[in-house]
């Protein structure tokens, strides 16, 4: 198994187009916030679109820098001012509550929100419904039991039946509109709390009243997260590359059967100190950086509509990816803290029991070897529960540094 992987992974890196990444120059983390502009008007159609690398990262300038990301373009070359292009709020992770602008926080220029669809089941049946069908079940009883009394009888209840296939066909059309009309699903409570299962489709709706669903779709590490903009499907689709600080995702944009990439996302690359510094102030979105690579979708003939798009659902399944990481992450180490609260327990039990029988030993002189071997017992639960602790560690360690 090991062995394909390594074989999937080298087959991988030879189709998969490779992309430079940004020069230290252009480098997002080389450059103090201060330095930010937020776009204008004419300034943002002047950089966007382009081909100019586009850096995403958590909004320090803010009291809620953790809950914000900045999309920013370096000018003349990198050596001009950074140009603040987008702004994600990210109001409520769990339900996925986005708020995309263009210019910058304050603009007031929305260009898409967000929220997560949840999964539904279709309701109970409407009143007017069960009323009809029971009536129909009336209506056959009856005439079966005339059938037997007489050829007479027999001719009624064929009318009958006919009568009661006729109101049955036309009851239960017309309730199958009312109960489309009249009858809203509600959401299936699957969670233990009685909440509503979440999907793994997500909802963007733009200004211009586009609606474009993300659906993350795949199993293990071959994930992509899949949507459809004017009839033209495109997919997100995420790629892993094994480092010695942990796997770096990156992300490549297919359009329909194409081949050709449509654009990238790659995480950037970070020295000791802005790791340090990304864990002191709360930063959980690692900095990436994005590209639109066809230059089909930058020509000034095409709207500008699908490059916003694009940037849309790339940071938006960036984001989701990174939700998804954090809560496994969050769920093994719940998981570790478990494990050692009933480890302690144990111990704590196994070490009240040694007690017991060294005080039944001086009451009823007991052999010492017996209250040794109790002893002897009690510390391998300890030790035993210490190991255990350990290894669930090991795990957290082992899926922090894997997609989920």
């Amino acid at each position: 198994m090991h062995y394909v992987r390594r074989l999937q992974s080298s087959v991988e890196d030879f189709l998969v187009p490779k992309y430079d990444e940004p020069s230290s120059t252009q480098h997002f983390n080389d450059v103090a916030n201060e330095k930010i502009q937020q776009s204008t008007p004419q300034s943002y159609a002047q950089w966007f679109p382009s081909s100019e690398t586009l850096f995403v990262r958590h909004g320090d300038e803010a009291v809620d820098g953790n809950m914000c990301l900045s999309v920013v373009t370096a000018t003349d070359q990198g050596i001009g001012p950074l140009l603040q292009l987008f702004y994600l709020r990210m109001h409520d992770l769990k339900n996925r509550e986005f708020s995309l602008l263009r210019y910058g926080r304050d603009s007031g220029r929305e260009v898409c929100h967000t929220h997560q669809i949840y999964k539904k089941a279709p309701g109970a049946r409407s009143r007017f419904r069960r009323s009809i069908s029971g009536s129909v079940n009336n209506i056959r009883s009856f005439s079966r039991r005339s059938s037997r009394s007489s050829q007479m009888s027999a001719q009624s209840s064929q009318s009958g039946n006919e009568s009661a296939n006729y109101y049955s066909e036309s009851a239960l059309g017309e309730g199958s509109e009312v109960e489309a009309h009249t009858n809203v699903s509600s959401p299936q409570p699957a969670n233990d709390d009685g909440s509503p299962k979440p999907s793994n489709k997500i909802r963007l709706e733009f200004a211009n009243y586009a609606h474009v669903t993300v659906s993350r779709k795949g199993i293990g590490a071959r994930k992509s997260y899949d949507f459809q903009y004017w009839g033209t499907k495109y997919q997100w689709k995420r790629l892993n590359k094994s480092q010695s600080s942990g796997r770096k995702r990156s992300y490549n944009l297919y359009r329909g059967l194409s081949d050709l990439v449509v654009a990238h996302i790659a995480m950037q690359d970070l020295n000791p100190a802005h790791s340090r510094d990304r864990e002191t102030s709360g930063a959980w979105v690692p900095p990436i950086w994005m590209r639109i690579t066809d230059p089909s979708i930058l020509s000034s003939e095409n709207s500008t509509d699908i490059p916003d798009v694009i940037v849309a659902t790339g940071i938006v399944a960036f984001v989701d990816d990174c939700i998804r990481l954090r809560d496994n992450i969050l769920g093994l180490a719940d998981k570790l803290l478990e494990a050692k609260k009933a480890a302690v327990k144990e111990a704590a039990k196994n070490d009240e029991a040694a007690k017991a029988e060294i005080t039944a030993s001086k009451d009823k002189k007991i052999p010492t070897t017996r209250v040794a071997a109790v002893a002897a017992a009690a510390g391998e639960e300890v030790e035993r529960g210490n190991q255990a602790a350990v290894e669930a560690a090991k795990a957290t360690a082992a899926a922090a540094r894997s997609p989920p």
